[in-house]
């Protein structure tokens, strides 16, 4: 038998919604599905999900992708085993130049990984891209103060 605090609240459905890291994986899956490239995507939850202090240590964990590492942090982007310097790097779409002028590899340790709305490795040269990416671009996504 139900009290008349009970009963009252008996009828009353409360709704709950919960979105989780499906939601991240979900639409992660289906750019990658939806591309014309090779191409291979992370979105902000799921490079929150791990401990990584800078883009290029968040990026080494899609597969295909390795990293150099100097003085212990990831530093610069291999795709497929091709040198850093035959990539390609895009934040927003804009192509970054590299800051050396030794070589022409991007260094990604001095983006936080906690600044990325999301990371895509496109590993496939096609003729619309630059022909500086043989091995492959890495497209950083930033946030927007309109995401939030």
């Amino acid at each position: 038998r139900l009290s008349a605090a009970e009963s009252s609240t008996a009828g009353v459905t409360e709704h709950v919604e919960v979105v989780g890291q499906a939601a991240s994986l979900d639409k992660a899956l289906k750019q990658q599905r939806k591309s014309d490239n090779i191409e291979s995507v992370v979105h902000a939850d799921g490079v929150a999900q791990l401990p990584d202090a800078n883009v290029a240590e968040a990026v080494q964990r899609l597969p295909g992708i390795s990293i150099e590492r100097d003085q212990g942090e990831g530093r610069f982007v291999s795709v497929r085993g091709l040198g850093p310097d035959l990539n390609s790097v895009t934040i927003n779409g804009t192509l970054v130049p590299s800051p050396e002028s030794a070589r022409r590899a991007v260094a990604l340790d001095v983006l936080p990984a906690e600044l990325v709305q999301s990371l895509s490795v496109i590993k496939t040269l096609t003729p619309d891209m630059d022909a500086n990416s043989l091995g492959g671009t890495v497209d950083v996504q930033s946030l927007s103060a309109f995401d939030l």
